[in-house]
């Protein structure tokens, strides 16, 4: 079954029926500003395993750490209005959505430390089909990662769990 996107208007949002876990996505420049569309095969696959996927569309701008702010205040309003507060947390980045997650879980230290992991990829010469079937491999490092830390290279995707990752 095909998951439906979810919008507030700012953030949008793939429920499965009783998820595993929250995937916050951040997209690259330009195509974060409509993640259900650019990487809708990605995360409507993270949703069939099981994954809460918490998209924030945003504007490229130069400011990279209002961004990473208001990305950060609307995972928390969405945590709390979708009563996913309790799930496992985990950030999901491409190219500048993972550097956004890592300033999120600065502009917000009680968010950020609530994390089990980050993730982060940039697809550099390949197609984007070959790199978005990789991301199975991601939403079962995702799932095990609850209780162990792991580090993988996968298909040119940096897979991270444990901490957020400060200083790349």
């Amino acid at each position: 079954m095909k998951p439906t996107w979810q919008t507030d208007g700012e953030t949008w949002f793939l429920l499965p029926p009783q998820p595993r876990a929250v995937i916050h996505f951040l997209g690259g420049a330009f195509v974060g500003s409509a993640p259900q569309f650019f990487y809708s095969r990605l995360l409507e696959e993270l949703a069939r395993m099981g994954m809460a996927v918490v998209a924030t569309a945003y504007a490229t701008d130069l400011d990279h750490a209002q961004i990473a702010f208001k990305a950060a205040r609307s995972l928390h309003r969405s945590l709390q209005s979708k009563g996913l507060m309790d799930l496992p947390l985990f950030g999901l980045g491409h190219s500048l959505g993972g550097k956004l997650q890592i300033l999120s879980c600065l502009a917000l230290p009680s968010l950020g430390s609530q994390r089990r992991g980050n993730i982060f990829f940039g697809l550099q010469q390949c197609r984007v089909g070959a790199g978005a079937a990789a991301v199975a491999g991601v939403g079962a490092s995702v799932a095990s990662t609850a209780t162990q830390r792991s580090v993988a290279d996968v298909d040119g995707i940096l897979v991270t769990a444990g901490k957020p990752v400060v200083g790349v």
